[in-house]
């Protein structure tokens, strides 16, 4: 290839990638909002993302008794998606146990929702750790793929009005959580 073709296909390629990045600075990213939320009848616009109404969803509890996001509205909420067998939610756990004790006549719920495993190991696990806040079991897994979950543990600190405030992916600490309620509070 001779010396001009080069340059040329050079100079081409470099003005298509300076156009390229011009548009995406005038345009911007699409927000994740856009492909992860949904208009929701009644409702509006829902997504799992931060300063976005929190998607509704109804799941059985350990008694098999229907619980719904709606039953905690007015409640600062924390929604915790989790598993048995994963080890950093079982230390999770016990934080989330100790902020439900000390936070619970505060207008604060903690709903740990359970990924996919029978009743039986769950109310086994739940017993093991002594946890009494709600547990939800979601056997189909559709919440959290509603939510959109990265792995387990993961948190969703909801305020008062159903907005999702905070999210973290993985392990979060009490002293995490209540920084977060203490915010909350102060609004």
């Amino acid at each position: 290839m001779s010396y001009l073709k080069r340059l040329m296909y050079s100079i081409v390629a470099s003005l298509s990638l300076v156009v390229g990045i011009g548009i995406l600075l005038l345009v911007g990213l699409p927000e994740r909002d856009t492909y992860s939320g949904f208009i929701l009848d009644g409702i509006g616009y829902v997504a799992p993302e931060i300063k976005h109404r929190a998607p509704p969803f109804t799941l059985s509890n350990l008694t098999f008794k229907s619980q719904s996001l709606n039953d905690f509205e007015g409640r600062i909420v924390i929604i915790n998606f989790w598993a048995t067998w994963c080890i950093p939610c079982e230390i999770e756990m016990q934080e989330l146990q100790d902020l439900y004790s000390l936070y619970a006549d505060d207008d604060i719920s903690i709903i740990g929702v359970n990924l996919g495993e029978s009743p039986q190991a769950v109310a086994q696990w739940v017993d093991e750790l002594r946890l009494t806040y709600d547990i939800l079991l979601d056997p189909a897994q559709s919440v959290s793929q509603m939510y959109q979950i990265r792995g387990q543990p993961s948190t969703y600190v909801i305020d008062t009005k159903g907005i999702i405030r905070h999210i973290y992916y993985g392990p979060v600490s009490m002293e995490q959580l209540e920084a977060n309620i203490s915010t909350l509070h102060a609004q």
